[in-house]
């Protein structure tokens, strides 16, 4: 399991949605998942508690996002490399690997956006706004939005990025997997 997702809405929805679907959320009954997806889904929910309850009336049913095993296992280290401008699809993406084997997520937290934003223009100014539709929580039950994904390795940005543009995040990363081969 790599995402739980709702979808904000006046009317209850149980149907794949293709805002979603196009990040790879399906409900649960979605032709898209297997039984074997299902029961993934069954095992997981057993044991998921989300931190923050929330005014389900308002919401869809979960869409969940599932990672699939390939042909071939990759056994090498993984290293993810984000910071905070890392948000949306990045942050989803961090999130679903955070704690595979063999991947680290390495920088500082994501922004923790998780997106599927919708254009509103507010009735007395006409002023268009963006707003995000879609409530992501990760597998640890923390939202995605406000909190992001910790990194595993801690590496701050320094004055010298700052001010120079060098990559001394990645420069740092580098000597770290160097350090271990």
């Amino acid at each position: 399991m790599a995402n739980v997702a709702y979808l904000r809405s006046n009317e209850p929805i149980n149907t794949d949605e293709n805002s979603m679907s196009g990040r790879f959320l399906y409900t649960y009954n979605s032709e898209h998942l297997s039984n074997l997806d299902r029961k993934a889904i069954d095992t997981f929910s057993k044991n998921f508690k989300i931190e923050k309850e929330f005014d389900r009336s308002k919401f869809s049913s979960p869409f969940y996002m599932l990672l699939h095993a390939g042909k071939k296992t990759y056994s090498k280290p993984i290293y993810i490399l984000v910071n905070e401008n890392s948000f949306s699809a990045a942050t989803v993406f961090t999130t679903a690997f955070k704690g595979l084997p063999n991947v680290k997520i390495v920088g500082v937290t994501t922004d923790g956006s998780s997106g599927n934003s919708i254009n509103i223009y507010l009735n007395n100014s006409n002023i268009r706004v963006k707003v995000s539709t879609m409530l992501s929580f990760q597998r640890n039950g923390k939202t995605l939005d406000g909190n992001g994904t910790e990194p595993d390795i801690y590496i701050p940005i320094d004055l010298e990025q700052v001010f120079t543009g060098k990559d001394t995040q990645l420069q740092k990363l580098v000597d770290i997997i160097n350090k271990q081969s």
